[in-house]
């Protein structure tokens, strides 16, 4: 609401965030009007989308991830660009058929010739290339787009899976992700969606023939990839490392039509925007990388340390939390933020651990538990890899200020019949609002009133609170 106060201009698109077939999506009318509801979510719409024979399309990508530690993600070479079925229009924000291309919407779009149209995403390049737009430039943004986007989700997948005791060895997921490729040939993430349609929606005669061509092709290189047809091909006496490398080469050999963006073939133009790589990452990374690559460094975030004689103590800066860390936790968080490396971290604890063990440690399970130990910091915000803040690896997009604060509260003596009242808030979204809406109601005299309504921000949207109770909430 704040975006759309600042940028009138905006429009902006509602979708339910667990829904499928174009079910639901609408135009906004007014920011103030959308549900509080946690399953819908609101977009920025595109006013100026790249058109195909004056019709919008996105391009429907098919990307796998095999795995999540390591996180591969591949994307596959082939898929759709889905056209409307009407000529796109931004002023007849009415006609669904001209602004959705999910083909179930324009499927029922009876004035239109070819109510779904599919084209393969080679036919689109030749297209593009046919009408002067660099093709290659277009896509190489669009893996980048793709490889960030499941990199943004790789904290979240670990943790639901580890919530779940899931061996993520054992799990794969194909994504539907949809591309709108603007005016100036800039592609954006629509939808990610889970479990994609395979099936063929479009007729022979509008590329029914080539869907079904390109999809069952899609299943059989992603049967090969993951392997499900295939033995493990384990090598007992590999150490963890090696197998971990063996099995990133195998799969790549059984790619197909899939190529992959993550881990790339320059892994160091991604790692600065893990959150924190995990130790297979890195494993990974470092065994792909022709140059040498440095190992992260970290630096405080969103905590201040305090030290004892016997343990150092976290404190959250923004939530005001306070934990104290073992002895262990506690040496691995002093050296991290003295600018030690997590492998020279990792080292250290081994040759600590060997003095006191009657055994050889398990170096694989320490190196592993100190690569994990300050993900899970940074994950937490604690920590952040170093130059992250400062110096970012590319131009990241920095959350808008939240909105200044009124020079003085608004207070006003309302009345309403025989009732009267202070009305007081503190919110500018608020005044900007319903202010004038409130000015036949103000009284002539503004003596103190009985009654005080307060309309107090709250999450998620406002609460109106009468005389020091709740009278209402989630508004």
């Amino acid at each position: 609401q704040q975006t759309a106060l600042d940028h009138p201009s905006r429009r902006w698109i509602l979708k339910p965030k667990n829904a499928a077939r174009g079910k639901g999506i609408q135009l906004v009318r007014d920011p103030a009007s959308v549900p509080l509801d946690s399953s819908w979510m609101v977009q920025e719409y595109i006013e100026n989308p790249h058109t195909m024979h004056g019709r919008k399309y996105v391009l429907r990508l098919y990307v796998a991830i095999t795995s999540v530690a390591p996180l591969r993600v591949y994307l596959y070479r082939q898929g759709f660009a889905k056209l409307a079925s009407a000529p796109y229009d931004e002023a007849n924000a009415d006609n669904p058929y001209s602004y959705l291309t999910n083909p179930d919407v324009n499927a029922l779009n009876l004035d239109a010739e070819v109510p779904v149209e599919f084209v393969d995403l080679d036919r689109y390049r030749v297209w593009l290339r046919e009408q002067g737009h660099d093709d290659d430039r277009l896509f190489a943004r669009v893996e980048d787009m793709v490889a960030l986007t499941c990199l943004s989700a790789a904290e979240t997948m670990r943790e639901r899976s580890r919530a779940i005791g899931a061996d993520t060895r054992g799990c794969y997921e194909l994504l539907g992700i949809d591309c709108l490729v603007d005016s100036d040939l800039k592609p954006w993430v629509l939808e990610c969606n889970l479990s994609p349609s395979l099936e063929v929606c479009a007729g022979p005669e509008s590329g029914g023939d080539i869907e079904e061509g390109v999809k069952g092709t899609l299943v059989a290189d992603l049967v090969s990839l993951i392997g499900l047809n295939g033995r493990a091909d384990t090598d007992s006496s590999a150490s963890r490392e090696h197998q971990l490398i063996a099995d990133t080469n195998d799969e790549l050999a059984r790619a197909g039509n899939f190529k992959r963006l993550l881990p790339s073939d320059n892994p160091a133009a991604y790692l600065p925007l893990f959150t924190l790589p995990r130790l297979e990452d890195w494993v990974v990374a470092r065994a792909l990388a022709s140059d040498h690559l440095p190992q992260p460094t970290l630096q405080r975030h969103c905590a201040e340390d305090r030290i004892s004689e016997d343990c150092v103590y976290l404190y959250d800066t923004r939530r005001g939390h306070l934990s104290v860390l073992n002895e262990t936790a506690s040496l691995i968080w002093l050296m991290a933020t003295e600018g030690i490396g997590p492998d020279d971290i990792a080292d250290a604890l081994t040759q600590s651990a060997r003095q006191n063990a009657t055994s050889e440690p398990d170096a694989w399970a320490i190196r592993q538990d100190v690569w994990n130990t300050l993900a899970d910091w940074a994950t937490s915000g604690f920590l952040v890899q170093g130059g992250a803040l400062s110096s970012p690896a590319r131009s990241r997009s920095q959350p808008e200020s939240p909105a200044a604060p009124l020079s003085e509260p608004f207070s006003r003596v309302l009345q309403c019949g025989d009732f009267r009242m202070t009305l007081f808030t503190d919110s500018p979204l608020v005044v900007n609002r319903i202010g004038q809406l409130l000015t036949p109601l103000e009284a002539p005299d503004q003596q103190a009133s009985v009654s005080r309504l307060e309309i107090v921000r709250d999450i998620p949207g406002y609460t109106l609170v009468l005389d020091g109770q709740v009278a209402q909430s989630r508004l």
